[in-house]
């Protein structure tokens, strides 16, 4: 009987061993969780900044000449309606954070919802300064715009 209180002892104290093991496993895993938020804050901060956009042809047909295009972009959302020629009106900066953003530009029939996809875009922080295009083109519409990116923080 001796032997079997001695290894029940033997058990109860490896249990607590592996509880004690795994509750500081939890404990350091929550802290590296906690820290998480403050690491993702030191990442460099840009700045998307719309230089212009040039409406080659739009995506409606005759009789409408005018899009109502719907621009997602970063966290943000650009709507106007707009014609063949320079876009006469501001698309405004955005802020973001890592490598590269995304842009995603539909055009709004029927009830102003989006109904055609006109296309998607990566936007990256590389070549910080310099002017780019984005050209969302088909034989449908034609929407050119010239960008930069610039670092903020």
């Amino acid at each position: 009987m001796a032997t079997n209180k001695r290894s029940t002892g033997k058990r109860r104290s490896a249990f607590r061993r592996a509880v004690l093991a795994s509750s500081s496993a939890l404990a350091l895993s929550a802290s590296l969780f906690a820290a998480a938020p403050a690491q993702a804050s030191t990442q460099d901060l840009y700045t998307f900044v719309p230089i212009r956009l040039t409406v080659h042809d739009i995506e409606d047909s005759w009789p409408d000449w005018r899009d109502e295009p719907r621009m997602y972009y970063g966290g943000a959302v650009w709507v106007d309606v707009v014609a063949r020629g320079g876009y006469p009106g501001v698309i405004p900066n955005v802020d973001f954070t890592g490598p590269h953003m995304f842009v995603d530009l539909w055009e709004r029939d029927g009830g102003w919802s989006d109904n055609n996809h006109l296309g998607f875009a990566v936007v990256t922080s590389d070549l910080l300064g310099q002017e780019k295009l984005l050209r969302f083109k088909t034989s449908w519409y034609d929407y050119e715009i010239a960008y930069k990116v610039v670092r903020t923080g």
